[in-house]
């Protein structure tokens, strides 16, 4: 009951996260995209306020283009090739009217229409320019046609040149200033969108990261606690059988049904020994994969979401690419000490699918070449016997891995009709198993006599060979 409530808990406390979670990381989505689409539409607005300043410049520049060559060609006797000049002048005169008329109705036309964005001042300084404006037209065509009012037309022109021009920088002036405004309010815009964004990252790492870091640092806390139970239970293990050496020799003398009974008694405290271990790791592995595997992977899911979402700043790219590899890095961690406790596969598939899967990641973690040889059999091997061969090869790959300095390991499963045999050999530098024995406190000493009753309480057998400088070899035999 109590397990019952303490999982509906952690999956409230799950969904409430993940919840909160695809809020913020929608929040940041949406601001992030109006970020986006307010910078291309002023981008887009700029470069139409540019074109608009550009026409507006040229207007000035086509007028005193149009007022030069009218007093070259109002007084051809005076200059030379005056002629040449009038060929363009029909063409640039209406390419000024053209312009002036689409700055003062509001549209530009050419290879693509532009609204020209007015406002009331533009208006007033477009009426007072409209004067002049016509003025000069008109004078320009008399120019265009010629005959005998070009001095008049060149005298208008002159006259009002001066005005168009002071009228025209004005309006080029307003034309600057008004566009000024617009990217300064755009600018106000996208730093409060950005102030936005912060502040929901803000709030997903108080409000969710923090929540998780903490719960992760838990259940690596209970992992802790767990190991050091294990070390302890193995210390008892060791108790136990010294206690039992000294029993078998204090008691050489006593008759064969009691010391049967005392062999058959320390048997049953090690296995029971043993059974609490494997169940207290399948425990652990359980939580592990089912309470922060899952968590994890949902946020994994989650943040991938983003992965397309484009970013407003390089900096809140490289914070999403740093958050998103750092739980992918957790995910990885979590996995491996839940296989390291119990892999999920030597139930599934059986004890020659989980050594071939420990066997390579041996050689992926550590570089050397490890080799798995195995000969099935028909029936299955039993889940005691597979998982005492598990153990006496994870223990014998982690000494030969940590001690032996080998560059070779060679594992092989064979399955006999009633038995099963499984050789773990290493070209390793090898020990002295006699002065192995005589150390105590030995790390490897203590794998090797936990492999041995592993072992012994399956009933079977297991021989260790070693010479300094040749390798060791470790056999274990089991009945099926």
């Amino acid at each position: 009951m109590e397990q019952h409530v303490r999982q509906q808990t952690e999956w409230k406390v799950t969904q409430g996260l993940t919840r909160l979670y695809v809020f913020c990381l929608s929040a940041v989505a949406i601001f992030t995209l109006a970020g986006q689409i307010l910078i291309q539409r002023s981008l887009s607005d700029l470069l139409d306020d540019a074109h608009i300043v550009n026409i507006a410049g040229r207007q000035r520049m086509l007028s005193q283009l149009l007022t030069k060559r009218s007093v070259l060609l109002a007084y051809p006797d005076r200059f030379k090739d005056t002629e040449s000049y009038r060929k363009d002048f029909a063409e640039q005169l209406r390419l000024w009217k053209e312009s002036h008329e689409g700055l003062r109705n509001g549209t530009l036309t050419g290879k693509k229409v532009i609204q020209v964005k007015k406002s009331a001042p533009l208006d007033s300084m477009f009426v007072r320019l409209e004067v002049h404006f016509n003025l000069m037209y008109k004078a320009f065509e008399v120019v265009e046609k010629g005959g005998q009012g070009m001095p008049e037309a060149l005298s208008v022109i002159l006259g009002n040149e001066r005005a168009f021009l002071e009228t025209m920088d004005n309006i080029v002036f307003q034309f600057d200033f008004e566009t000024q405004k617009r990217v300064d309010r755009v600018k106000n815009i996208e730093f409060m969108l950005a102030v936005l964004t912060f502040v929901v990252l803000f709030i997903e790492g108080v409000f969710i990261f923090r929540p998780v870091v903490e719960y992760t640092g838990e259940m690596f806390r209970a992992i802790t606690q767990s190991e050091a139970s294990q070390k302890q239970a193995n210390d008892q293990l060791q108790i136990v059988n010294q206690y039992l050496r000294e029993a078998q020799e204090a008691l050489m003398q006593s008759t064969e049904e009691k010391l049967e009974m005392q062999r058959h008694e320390a048997r049953v405290r090690a296995s029971s020994l043993l059974e609490g271990q494997e169940e207290e790791r399948k425990r652990l592995a359980r939580e592990l994969h089912d309470g922060i595997g899952q968590m994890l992977t949902g946020i994994r899911l989650h943040i991938e979401q983003l992965q397309d979402v484009p970013f407003s700043s390089e900096r809140q790219r490289r914070n999403y690419e740093e958050l998103r590899q750092l739980i992918v890095e957790t995910i990885e961690s979590t996995r491996q000490v839940s296989f390291n406790l119990m892999p999920s596969v030597l139930y599934d598939f059986g004890v020659e699918a989980a050594i071939r899967i420990l066997c390579e990641r041996a050689a992926r973690d550590s570089g050397i070449e490890v080799e798995f040889k195995s000969r099935p059999g028909r029936k299955r091997i039993p889940e005691n016997a597979g998982i005492g061969l598990y153990r006496i090869t994870q223990e014998a790959l982690n000494n030969c891995l940590k001690h032996a300095k080998a560059q070779y390991v060679e594992v092989s499963l064979i399955q006999e009709k009633d038995r099963v045999r499984l050789r773990i050999h290493d070209d390793g530098k090898g020990f002295d198993l006699k002065k192995l024995k005589a150390r105590k406190g030995s790390l490897i000493g203590s794998g090797l006599r936990n492999m041995q009753v592993r072992a012994e309480l399956l009933g079977g057998k297991l021989q260790i060979l070693s010479k300094t400088g040749e390798g060791t070899e470790i056999s274990a035999s089991l009945p099926m």
